[in-house]
């Protein structure tokens, strides 16, 4: 199959496909999806695993999802942290923490590309007509997590730090919930230690690493600090691809659907 050259990578097998695109491009996975469940009589054995962001709007969201309840396609969204035994431990220790009430997120990370913005040179990182930027490039993984572990917010809003371009090269993402305030914080014109901090009213949970790697646990409880690493593998994308393999060959259409639905709840938020 020929692909556009503005793909990053693109692999096909018999069963799967597999769509990587840079930043702002999934509006070319969308379009080829498309392409793709035209010329296929076999949807229930086509798997498609597509990049974040999910899409660049809901209706293209929203499009997507209907699309692949209608034909039965097997539709994932790589967001690698939420498939970890550390993150699956996060949310099993929530109600030994008490009721939550603050939730801090920092994904902060001084793009390799950002020199090259200032000076008038835009990646499609940097590009608002690709859907660049810090919230659809880092804050997004913050959110995911949010939203994974807490579910849909009530209220939502976003204050971006904007360039000459008018996209955000930072920002703070601000989740409201009926008894807990979650911030959201992305940063591609800047560095600091990233993190996510979970405050509740009998314990703490912080894991001390970006949002997209999950890497390790800490969880204060009763003045007693454990430290926990359950990931089984090096690379932080095994656990995501493993739980696609099996659902796909369990057919468990049901939960592919409880993750897809996620999916276009957390461009709601971003949107």
């Amino acid at each position: 199959m020929t692909v556009d050259q503005k793909f990053s990578y693109f692999y096909v097998d018999l069963l799967c496909v597999y769509v990587y695109v840079s930043v702002g491009l999934n509006k070319i996975g969308l379009q080829l999806i498309k392409r793709i469940r035209k010329c296929t009589l076999h949807d229930d054995r086509l798997c498609f695993i597509v990049e974040k962001p999910f899409t660049l709007t809901v209706a293209e969201a929203e499009e997507l999802a209907a699309m692949a309840r209608e034909r039965k396609l097997y539709l994932f969204e790589a967001i690698s942290p939420l498939h970890t035994p550390n993150f699956h431990m996060v949310k099993d220790s929530l109600k030994r923490m008490g009721p939550i009430h603050f939730v801090q997120c920092n994904f902060s990370q001084y793009s390799s590309k950002y020199e090259r913005y200032l000076q008038g040179d835009i990646a499609p990182a940097f590009n608002p007509d690709l859907g660049g930027g810090a919230l659809n490039d880092l804050n997004v993984y913050n959110i995911n997590i949010v939203i994974g572990l807490f579910g849909q917010p009530t209220a939502t809003q976003y204050f971006a730090n904007r360039g000459h371009n008018g996209i955000d090269t930072s920002g703070v993402m601000v989740l409201s919930y009926p008894t807990m305030t979650a911030t959201c914080t992305a940063a591609k014109d800047s560095s600091s230690p990233s993190f996510i901090l979970i405050q509740g009213e009998k314990g703490w949970i912080h894991i001390p690493t970006p949002a997209n790697e999950f890497g390790s646990v800490e969880i204060m409880k009763q003045g007693k600090l454990t430290s926990y690493r359950r990931n089984a593998y090096e690379s932080r994308l095994a656990h995501e691809f493993i739980d696609f393999k099996d659902v796909w060959e369990k057919k468990d259409y049901k939960q592919m659907e409880a993750w897809l639905e996620r999916s276009v709840e957390v461009m709601r938020v971003l949107r």
